[in-house]
């Protein structure tokens, strides 16, 4: 999707129309996300579309990964699952840019589900450490 820096926009298909909804920035509306997050995290648009667009507005209740919600990477793949009955509605958010993911890294903080899958894939599992010539491990 494209959208304005900081802007958070979401698209939405419902198997007959397609619209867009913006959140107006608004402190207020933090108070509505999990408050064990840091500032950062309350701004990921998965986060906003959790807890507020689908708890506070919608009021779906506790909604499960891979059981209530389905993930699709790919626009395509979302629109077509709806068309399909596979699923009611299509959610369309922004993703996270990589500079964004290493700061929230770098607090030590757990990124939410579903907000670090970047195309093309890294590889997964692979871990490096710096060691030096006198240490053993």
């Amino acid at each position: 999707m494209n959208s304005h820096i900081n802007e958070h926009a979401f698209g939405v298909y419902d198997g007959l129309k397609a619209f867009g909804l913006s959140l107006k920035h608004d402190k207020t509306v933090y108070d509505f996300v999990n408050a064990h997050v840091s500032k950062e995290t309350k701004t990921f648009d998965v986060v906003i579309l959790r807890d507020i667009v689908f708890k506070h507005v919608l009021e779906t209740g506790q909604l499960n990964m891979d059981e209530n919600i389905l993930y699709a990477r790919w626009t395509k793949e979302a629109v077509d699952k709806v068309k399909h009955g596979e699923a009611s509605v299509a959610f369309l958010v922004n993703p996270i840019s990589a500079k964004t993911v290493v700061e929230i890294a770098q607090q030590h903080e757990l990124l939410p589900e579903k907000s670090t899958d970047f195309y093309p894939k890294m590889v997964s599992g692979l871990m490096m450490m710096d060691i030096s010539t006198s240490e053993k491990l």
